[in-house]
Protein backbone atom coordinates (compact mmCIF):
# COMPACT_ATOMS: atom_id res chain seq x y z
CA UNK A 1 0.00 0.00 0.00
CA UNK A 2 1.32 3.43 -0.95
CA UNK A 3 0.82 6.03 1.76
CA UNK A 4 -0.21 9.48 0.67
CA UNK A 5 -0.24 12.62 2.74
CA UNK A 6 -2.64 15.52 2.53
CA UNK A 7 -0.87 18.84 2.14
CA UNK A 8 -2.59 22.20 2.34
CA UNK A 9 -0.74 24.87 0.38
CA UNK A 10 -1.87 28.45 -0.03
CA UNK A 11 -2.36 29.46 -3.65
CA UNK A 12 0.16 32.30 -3.30
CA UNK A 13 2.97 30.08 -1.99
CA UNK A 14 2.77 27.28 -4.58
CA UNK A 15 5.79 28.67 -6.42
CA UNK A 16 8.03 27.90 -3.45
CA UNK A 17 7.36 24.15 -3.61
CA UNK A 18 9.04 21.77 -6.01
CA UNK A 19 7.56 18.58 -7.37
CA UNK A 20 9.91 16.64 -5.09
CA UNK A 21 8.43 18.45 -2.04
CA UNK A 22 4.93 17.23 -2.81
CA UNK A 23 5.72 13.98 -4.64
CA UNK A 24 3.01 11.33 -4.28
CA UNK A 25 0.87 13.49 -1.97
CA UNK A 26 -2.58 15.03 -2.30
CA UNK A 27 -2.17 18.79 -2.33
CA UNK A 28 -4.96 21.26 -1.57
CA UNK A 29 -4.38 24.45 -3.55
CA UNK A 30 -6.68 27.12 -2.22
CA UNK A 31 -6.57 30.64 -0.88
CA UNK A 32 -5.99 29.83 2.77
CA UNK A 33 -4.73 33.32 3.61
CA UNK A 34 -8.10 34.78 2.67
CA UNK A 35 -9.90 32.47 5.10
CA UNK A 36 -10.47 33.15 8.78
CA UNK A 37 -9.21 30.66 11.36
CA UNK A 38 -12.78 29.49 11.85
CA UNK A 39 -13.24 28.92 8.10
CA UNK A 40 -10.00 26.94 7.90
CA UNK A 41 -10.94 24.78 10.88
CA UNK A 42 -14.42 24.19 9.43
CA UNK A 43 -12.88 23.15 6.11
CA UNK A 44 -10.59 20.67 7.91
CA UNK A 45 -13.58 19.29 9.85
CA UNK A 46 -15.66 18.92 6.66
CA UNK A 47 -12.71 17.25 4.95
CA UNK A 48 -12.19 14.75 7.77
CA UNK A 49 -15.91 13.97 8.11
CA UNK A 50 -15.91 12.61 4.54
CA UNK A 51 -13.75 9.72 5.76
CA UNK A 52 -16.03 8.57 8.60
CA UNK A 53 -16.80 4.81 8.32
CA UNK A 54 -14.67 4.52 5.19
CA UNK A 55 -13.97 0.99 4.01
CA UNK A 56 -11.75 1.85 1.06
CA UNK A 57 -10.26 4.94 -0.52
CA UNK A 58 -9.26 5.30 -4.17
CA UNK A 59 -7.52 8.38 -5.51
CA UNK A 60 -7.55 9.60 -9.08
CA UNK A 61 -4.99 12.25 -9.94
CA UNK A 62 -5.04 14.31 -13.12
CA UNK A 63 -1.35 14.98 -13.59
CA UNK A 64 0.95 15.44 -16.54
CA UNK A 65 3.25 12.40 -16.39
CA UNK A 66 6.15 14.39 -17.87
CA UNK A 67 5.98 16.76 -14.89
CA UNK A 68 5.09 14.16 -12.25
CA UNK A 69 8.50 14.00 -10.61
CA UNK A 70 11.45 15.98 -11.71
CA UNK A 71 13.63 17.07 -8.87
CA UNK A 72 13.67 20.86 -8.41
CA UNK A 73 10.92 21.54 -10.93
CA UNK A 74 8.33 23.79 -9.38
CA UNK A 75 5.07 22.16 -8.43
CA UNK A 76 2.36 22.26 -11.07
CA UNK A 77 -1.33 22.35 -10.10
CA UNK A 78 -3.19 19.04 -10.09
CA UNK A 79 -6.79 17.91 -9.82
CA UNK A 80 -7.55 15.15 -7.31
CA UNK A 81 -10.69 13.04 -7.07
CA UNK A 82 -11.04 10.81 -4.02
CA UNK A 83 -13.57 7.98 -4.06
CA UNK A 84 -14.52 6.70 -0.62
CA UNK A 85 -16.54 3.53 -0.13
CA UNK A 86 -18.36 3.52 3.19
CA UNK A 87 -20.98 1.43 4.97
CA UNK A 88 -23.90 3.81 4.40
CA UNK A 89 -24.03 3.45 0.63
CA UNK A 90 -25.18 7.06 0.42
CA UNK A 91 -23.38 8.98 -2.30
CA UNK A 92 -22.35 12.54 -1.61
CA UNK A 93 -19.77 14.86 -3.08
CA UNK A 94 -17.77 17.72 -1.60
CA UNK A 95 -15.38 19.98 -3.47
CA UNK A 96 -12.42 21.61 -1.77
CA UNK A 97 -10.90 23.77 -4.54
CA UNK A 98 -8.89 21.22 -6.57
CA UNK A 99 -9.90 18.17 -4.48
CA UNK A 100 -13.24 16.47 -5.02
CA UNK A 101 -14.30 13.84 -2.50
CA UNK A 102 -17.05 11.42 -3.47
CA UNK A 103 -18.30 9.40 -0.52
Amino acid sequence: MIKKLFMFIDENSKGTYTSSDVYNNIVYEGKLREMSHLEILQMFADFILCFIDSESVDILTAVDEAKKYQKYNYYEPNIFTIFIKNKSGITQEKVFENITIKY
